[in-house]
């Protein structure tokens, strides 16, 4: 699984704000997989939930803080190993985890919040996509490069 996306936070006032969110509810074993940005004692981060293997785990980057104002492109991948949390192309968190993902057709999907619409995402969030295979490092600097070139928003610019 690899879940990537370009987002631009006006601020980071609701701290456990959904960039892409497929659940049940708000409690972490309710997450089928997750990304969003959380409040941490070192300030504004990435987090990466996933259920796989029976059991959900959570994944908090540990690279630099998230600034408001800013595009930032981001990338949550799965390999059936490990989980990793990628800021701008660059690795910033990585946890041991293995199984199959959990999978329900049923259970709803959302960018920008919780699917029961209560996770806000305060921004804007461009080129979202979801992959059903885990994106190596090299794939993911191409990916986001076509954001680059795509560029749907005049404020955006290459970093």
């Amino acid at each position: 699984l690899t879940l990537t996306a370009w987002f631009r936070a006006d601020d980071f006032g609701v701290s456990d704000a959904r960039i892409l969110s497929k659940a049940t509810g708000v409690a972490e074993q309710d997450h089928y997989w997750m990304l969003s940005t959380v409040q941490s004692q070192s300030g504004q981060r990435l987090r990466f939930r996933l259920k796989a293997g029976g059991s959900t785990t959570t994944l908090i980057s540990q690279g630099p803080r998230l600034s408001a104002g800013e595009w930032i492109f981001v990338a949550a991948v799965y390999d059936g190993e490990r989980m990793r949390l990628y800021l701008d192309g660059e690795e910033v968190g990585s946890t041991a985890k293995t199984g199959m993902l959990a999978t329900s057709p049923s259970v709803p999907a959302a960018i920008g919040n919780q699917p029961a619409g209560d996770r806000p995402f305060d921004g804007l969030i461009d080129e979202v996509r979801i992959y059903s295979r885990a994106l190596t490092r090299d794939e993911l600097t191409i990916v986001a490069g076509e954001g680059r070139r795509l560029d749907c928003s005049q404020d955006r610019a290459p970093r």
